[in-house]
């Protein structure tokens, strides 16, 4: 079904989260016959990259949600909207491309407590801490961070220039989202998640 966005839930560099809007970016569209030139490999060397050790692949965030906003809800089944299977959209890609790159290993823990399922990449590959596997794979997931910085602007307007500031891939606005995954016999598995948003409209 389609996610219904609940909450905004924003991760720090220093490692500290906020239930706000504070990290959101708009989408800035250049205009179309402009040359683009984006050049996204500038800036490498600056690249504040998720520290292994730490990696956790966005669920901190909404445990750390999850722990402010519990006095407020009677129990969890409530205060994740009634989802059955509580998650980070990580995991849920991870689990979604397997069919199409069997030979990517991963390995998730999953907990069901008071009724609910939480799912978590564990971010070990055979005995491996990993983030980047290679340096071809760190400059692509730089990219990935870097892109977005050039078609959004901050909250107060600013668009981004290359080599301005560096990219801080522990900065990030993300949503915390209620779906279902609808099945062949009509049945549901009702689902909360957290994403991280390249912009917002917040």
């Amino acid at each position: 079904t389609i996610p219904t966005l609940f909450i905004t839930v924003q991760s720090h560099a220093d490692f500290t989260t906020t239930p706000d809007n504070s990290n959101i970016r708009h989408l800035f569209l250049p205009d179309k016959n402009t040359n683009l030139g984006f050049d996204l490999y500038i800036g490498f060397d600056k690249y504040k990259a998720i520290d292994p050790v730490t990696y956790a692949n966005d669920t901190r965030q909404l445990q750390e949600w999850a722990v402010s906003e519990r006095k407020y809800f009677k129990n969890e089944f409530q205060l994740f909207l009634e989802a059955e299977i509580v998650c980070c959209r990580g995991v849920l890609t991870t689990i979604a491309k397997t069919p199409h790159y069997k030979d990517d290993t991963w390995r998730l823990v999953a907990v069901k407590q008071d009724g609910i399922i939480y799912l978590d990449d564990c971010g070990v590959v055979d005995e491996r801490t990993f983030v980047s596997r290679n340096e071809w794979d760190a400059r692509s997931t730089y990219c990935g961070h870097h892109f977005p910085r050039f078609m959004t602007k901050d909250k107060d307007g600013r668009k981004h220039e290359a080599g301005d500031d560096v990219v801080n891939s522990r900065e990030t606005y993300n949503g915390v989202f209620r779906s279902d995954i609808i099945l062949p016999d009509l049945s549901r598995i009702k689902l909360t998640y957290s994403a991280d948003q390249g912009s917002g409209s917040t």
